[in-house]
């Protein structure tokens, strides 16, 4: 808010404002033919009514950039010509600048500049006459009282004089007893309302007046500056001046007030519980108070006994004393079904459903999720090593749970799958603490893993292999303002055992002919069997794998509903294998029913030190073949690259329901691969979620 343009007097002020407000919230949800019906309400009730020159600007503003969102060019460059003739300093909303609402501003400007801009509406408003000889008597006395001193006198006597019939000089006289009150504010406004009518009495001297006076006002009334309320952490930040709630557009600018006492109150939410600070100023004329957040100690009482609660008791007995309503069991259930099919003969669908609990008031949480795979698959290396196409069914569930004891949340979790040929078992725990008022939360994990490999029919007493896993993550999320937050996590994790696949053939070859023919990316299966040895060996791997990843996260909520997520993850092994994934999300919540969510990844990767494309296996003196002791075909060891890019299209159904539907593309360009040159997949997902609070 600003002294610099007028707030009320003429009579269709308030409501065209109340309109044009409603109007410009209806735009970032698209509602344009709502919001062009208000703005063209407000602009009849200017012409019929009167209205502030510069609110006319801002309506006809708001309706070229209507015009030009809707691709109504014509329409768009009149409005704006009509705004600039009305204010020669508006500019369109910024929220809403796109390229057609700034070509179409810019032609409007050029036009007005040369002086030939189209010339907007005039009001049919009735002048009235001039003031009568008693009006003028009653400003005569009020002028005397004034320069008595007595300004409660000369306030009584002019609203007396303009309580049966407003005119231009009673109003500014009004203005001035209140300015040698003290009452700036309401100087303001009823000078500002003086201008107006002076305006319709075509009066041009006494507009010149006012406004000359309307600028000593301006620039003696004190300006409250809060600053710095993102930087302290306040999310959902509320400014209250005197009690009276000031919008997100004034906080952003020097709040005006009358000279002496002011209540500055700060609400909202900060590292996780209600915030409410509050503090007494006093200022004179002509200052500037700059309310600096960073340089006070935000502790309300209620944060202060949050502060000191080390259970989850004496943080409900904090919430108990200060009125705040505890929040019951939040219940969350989903079911999922999702596919994957790539041009290289493999298909999977995948139903799974998921049951939550959640009860943050006493700080508890626990979940389930059940997943089938069904795999069908006839891939190059299946069809390459003479193998039939199989179908096969994989079963799995985890589970988890999370108690918060004062500033520490500890968590389990563990989680099962089987499949004819493998069993995974898993168990883990972690604990977070929350510090510096949430601010920075470090959290660790471990995580312990006992897999057996077996073979497709045949007992596990017959045929198995164990593989264990010891996994340590280590890392902090922290919060950098009410919009941003970052996390660093570093990840470790021991592996023991032979996972080596036992059914994977290797083709070994003879050196010389390696050396002396090409065995190409992609090859056919027709020409490897041609030129390989007959033998064709197991798969190796080494049976210890020391496996380390750093992952850094940064999320940014910005205006209008949109959250971009951006990350980096870096990976390095024991077996030589390095790789980089760089993952981007943007999350854009249209309006309340709909959030669509593009997504785009990049991986790439290098091979294991032991990665060969052609496996040589030289003759020995007893006539046998010497195999590499290390060897595989599995192309996820080798050298690749992958990109994928997709959407999910969120839709709330209900208070309680909501569905989505997510679909993403693959590109994998396996670098050097016998069998496989590239592959394009694509994955989908579609769910039905219900949530109860």
């Amino acid at each position: 808010m600003t002294l610099g343009s007028s707030t009320a007097h003429a009579s269709g002020d308030a409501e065209a404002k109340a309109l044009h407000k409603a109007a410009m919230g209806q735009v970032p949800y698209r509602k344009y033919n709502a919001a062009s019906a208000k703005l063209k309400s407000a602009e009849e009730l200017c012409l019929s009514k009167g209205c502030d020159d510069e609110l006319e600007a801002k309506i006809f503003l708001a309706q070229g950039t209507l015009f030009a969102l809707r691709r109504k060019a014509k329409q768009a460059q009149k409005r704006f010509e009509w705004a600039l003739a009305k204010d020669a300093t508006g500019k369109p909303d910024q929220r809403f600048v796109t390229r057609r609402v700034r070509a179409a501003f810019a032609a409007a400007s050029v036009k007005v500049k040369a002086g030939n801009g189209a010339t907007p509406p005039v009001p049919t408003v009735a002048a009235p006459k001039g003031p009568s000889a008693n009006q003028m008597a009653s400003v005569d006395q009020a002028r005397r009282q004034l320069g008595s001193g007595d300004w409660q006198a000369c306030m009584a006597t002019m609203i007396g004089a303009t309580v049966m019939g407003e005119y231009a000089e009673g109003k500014l006289m009004l203005a001035r007893c209140q300015d040698k009150g003290g009452l700036l504010l309401e100087a303001h406004r009823d000078a500002a309302a003086a201008r107006d009518l002076a305006k319709r009495d075509g009066n041009s001297k006494l507009v010149q007046e006012i406004s000359d006076y309307l600028e000593d006002v301006v620039t003696a009334t004190p300006k409250i500056l809060v600053l710095n309320i993102k930087k302290v952490g306040i999310r959902d930040a509320v400014v209250k001046v005197d009690g009276k709630e000031i919008s997100a557009e004034e906080v952003d600018n020097p709040i005006p007030h009358n000279p002496g006492l002011a209540n500055i109150q700060v609400l909202g939410v900060r590292g996780g519980t209600k915030f409410n600070f509050a503090k007494d100023v006093r200022f004179q004329r002509h200052e500037t108070l700059r309310f600096d957040l960073t340089k006070f100690k935000l502790s309300s009482p209620f944060q202060q006994c949050m502060t000191g609660a080390r259970t989850a008791r004496e943080e409900r007995a904090c919430k108990a004393k200060f009125g705040i309503l505890e929040k019951g069991l939040n219940f969350k259930a989903g079911i999922e079904v999702a596919s994957y099919n790539d041009n290289d003969n493999v298909d999977v669908l995948s139903p799974s459903v998921y049951v939550a609990a959640v009860q943050p008031t006493q700080g508890w949480n626990v979940g389930a999720t059940a997943i089938v795979d069904v795999v069908t698959t006839a891939s190059a290396d299946i069809v390459a090593t003479a193998s039939r196409r199989w179908d096969e069914v994989r079963a799995g569930g985890k589970f988890g749970g999370g108690y918060k004891m004062g500033l520490v949340t500890a968590g389990v979790s563990g989680s099962v799958s089987a499949e004819p040929d493998y069993i995974g078992r898993g168990l883990g725990g972690s604990i977070r603490a929350d510090l510096f008022d949430k601010m920075v939360s470090p959290i660790v994990s471990y995580g312990f893993g006992f897999d057996t490999i077996g073979r497709a029919k045949t007992s596990f007493d017959v045929f198995s292999r164990n593989i264990t896993r010891h996994s340590v993550n280590a890392g902090s999320s922290i919060v950098f303002s009410a919009s941003t937050l970052a996390a660093l996590v570093g990840t470790f994790q021991y592996e023991d055992g032979d996972s080596s696949k036992p059914y994977r053939h290797v083709p070994v070859f003879d050196p010389d002919v390696i050396q002396t023919s090409e065995i190409p990316l992609g090859a056919a299966p027709e020409l490897i069997h041609a030129a390989r040895l007959e033998s064709m060996p197991l798969e190796q791997l080494p049976l210890k794998r020391l496996r380390y990843g750093a992952l850094l996260r940064g999320i940014h909520r910005f205006d209008l509903g949109a959250t971009l997520r951006l990350s980096e993850r870096l990976y390095m092994d024991s077996w030589g294998q390095r790789a980089s994934t760089t993952d981007l999300r943007f999350l854009w919540t249209i309006n309340d029913t709909f959030t669509l969510g593009p997504h785009a990844r990049f991986h790439l990767q290098g091979p294991v030190d032991f990665w060969r494309r052609a496996y040589a296996a030289p003759r020995n003196t007893l006539g046998t073949y010497d195999l590499p002791k290390y060897r595989t075909t599995d192309r996820e060891l080798g050298p690749l690259w992958a990109v994928s890019g997709g959407t999910s299209l969120r839709m709330r159904l209900s208070e309680v329901f909501s569905a989505s539907v997510y679909a993403e593309g693959i590109y994998t360009r396996f670098q050097d691969h016998l069998y496989l040159f590239d592959r394009m997949g694509l994955f989908t997902a579609t769910a039905v979620e219900m949530e109860i609070e």
